[in-house]
């Protein structure tokens, strides 16, 4: 059932090479999560979501999570006619919140987006579609925007499109940004790590400037997952990467990864 807390602590045990992770276990949701579900098949969901519709099944949710070793708390807002509302966040985040766990939603609609900010989640994750109100209560909430904004060789150009003018407005009116991809398909012949790099196009495109863009991928990323990264200084962790080029100078540099090191040793 929870995978990803298993494998990150066979990393952190040494068993096996790996990056430094941080889990979520289960994604908390509304009945059905991400899905529509097939009355003849009510297993559908599982182990995926913990399904979560009323205050105490909310904070059994996050109690569970937290108790087999997720790291960070993921809620499904607004998949469903029956959206939490931000007294639904607010009982989950306070509960995560009082254990030093963070909270971040999946959320694209501006009724969900602004639901989640106002209930105290960390970030909000996609959040496609806020209005510059909903985007001026993040920025006051300091609400990261993890936008997954998907090459338009995959969403097509309307919706890049929209991505961009998104993030010229999120940027303009100042609100934390972090970089995050949702490569959730195949492709044959590249990795996923290719794939992840096309999601920075929608930023390049919006005129980003490059050294932004980098700190999204680090320094404010570190900083949303409570990571004690993100800074080449001393009493930090020695996780860095090494490009051919300079990546200030243009950003596609990044893909010319010449070594990868993890606290101190080159991998």
């Amino acid at each position: 059932l929870y995978g990803d807390v298993t494998l990150r602590r066979a990393i952190e045990g040494g068993w096996i090479p790996g990056p430094n992770m941080v889990t979520a276990g289960r994604m908390i949701a509304p009945f059905g999560g991400q899905f529509q579900m097939q009355p003849e098949k009510p297993g559908l969901g599982n182990p995926e979501y913990l399904y979560a519709d009323s205050h105490d099944e909310l904070v059994k949710a996050v109690r569970e999570n937290v108790h087999y070793g997720a790291t960070f708390l993921k809620l499904i807002i607004d998949n469903q006619p029956y959206i939490y509302s931000e007294e639904d966040v607010r009982v989950a985040v306070d509960e995560a919140h009082d254990m030093g766990v963070k909270v971040t939603s999946h959320a694209t609609s501006d009724e969900g987006i602004r639901n989640a900010v106002l209930g105290g989640v960390d970030s909000i994750e996609h959040g496609f579609n806020p209005t510059d109100e909903t985007l001026m209560l993040m920025k006051e909430r300091g609400t990261y925007l993890v936008g997954t904004d998907f090459p338009a060789s995959r969403v097509g150009e309307t919706r890049h499109q929209e991505n961009i003018e998104r993030n010229k407005r999120a940027y303009k009116i100042g609100v934390k940004m972090a970089f995050g991809s949702d490569a959730v398909y195949y492709e044959e012949g590249r990795t996923r790590g290719e794939q992840t790099f096309d999601f920075v196009a929608s930023y390049v495109h919006a005129g980003f400037p490059n050294a932004f863009i980098l700190q999204m991928m680090t320094m404010n990323a570190a900083d949303l997952l409570g990571a004690n990264s993100g800074e080449v200084k001393v009493g930090k962790n020695a996780d860095l990467i090494s490009m051919y080029h300079n990546p200030l100078e243009d950003v596609e540099n990044l893909r010319g990864v010449q070594f990868v090191m993890k606290d101190g040793k080159v991998y």
